[in-house]
């Protein structure tokens, strides 16, 4: 616990947890306003949605921030890339953009028409790009990753753990869409769509193991770009 409660990784974690929080709430901000208003009117009420939503990403800082430090204090080890650099973003770019490209083709192409659209047809936030990059990576990768490689020492019990946590916050998102749809889901696109996640989570996780955080945040980023364009024109 001194590494987690060091004023350095405390300093360091504030930081990174208050970027990603502003890029989280951008995110948030849309799908209270936009994609999810008429429920959250119907179900909070107009005058409760602004104080909801400061709750909401008070609560996201404060993940964020704990996921954040964890992930200065206890990702080190052998094998690990750790943080990583800005330098290493640009030197890894040769890697990142066919690989983020790719996976957004595999998005637009297969996995958007059979598994998402029914899903998400008029609910796609254009903010996804940053919700995944900043969010979802800091809380898989850099805090859940590192306090299962701090409690077991190795890289798998990260990859798998991290991976799982990514998957049920798919599932947290998926319940949220599915609890005001009219039509009910079929249960082999819920297994599909959880399948995919897991098995796209332990490669992120896999990538982020070998290139470091920053650069993982990169990929999510460029893998998610289809995202605001299925929003404006989807």
């Amino acid at each position: 616990m001194r590494r987690f409660v060091s004023g350095e990784n405390l300093f360091r974690g504030l930081r990174l947890a208050l970027v990603a929080t502003l890029a989280t709430a951008l995110h948030m901000a849309y799908e209270y306003l936009v994609v999810r208003r008429g429920y959250v009117e119907a179900r909070l009420g107009a005058a409760e949605i602004t104080p909801r939503f400061m709750l909401d990403v008070l609560g996201v800082f404060v993940a964020l921030f704990i996921s954040a430090t964890a992930g200065f204090a206890w990702a080190r080890g052998r094998g690990l890339a750790g943080f990583g650099s800005w330098r290493r973003v640009r030197r890894d770019l040769a890697l990142i953009v066919p690989i983020g490209a790719a996976l957004a083709v595999l998005t637009l192409l297969l996995l958007e028409p059979l598994l998402y659209k029914p899903l998400l047809a008029g609910k796609r936030n254009p903010f996804q790009p940053l919700f995944v990059g900043a969010f979802e990576e800091v809380i898989c990768r850099w805090g859940i990753f590192a306090i299962a490689f701090r409690l077991s020492g190795r890289i798998w019990a990260g990859v798998l753990t991290s991976a799982l946590f990514n998957v049920l916050l798919a599932v947290n998102g998926l319940v949220k869409l599915i609890e005001h749809m009219e039509e009910p889901v079929p249960a082999w696109q819920l297994a599909a769509i959880v399948a995919v996640k897991f098995a796209l989570a332990v490669g992120y996780a896999l990538f982020y193991v070998r290139k470091g955080l920053l650069s993982t945040m990169a990929l999510r980023f460029v893998a998610a770009l289809p995202m605001p364009l299925l929003a404006a024109f989807g």
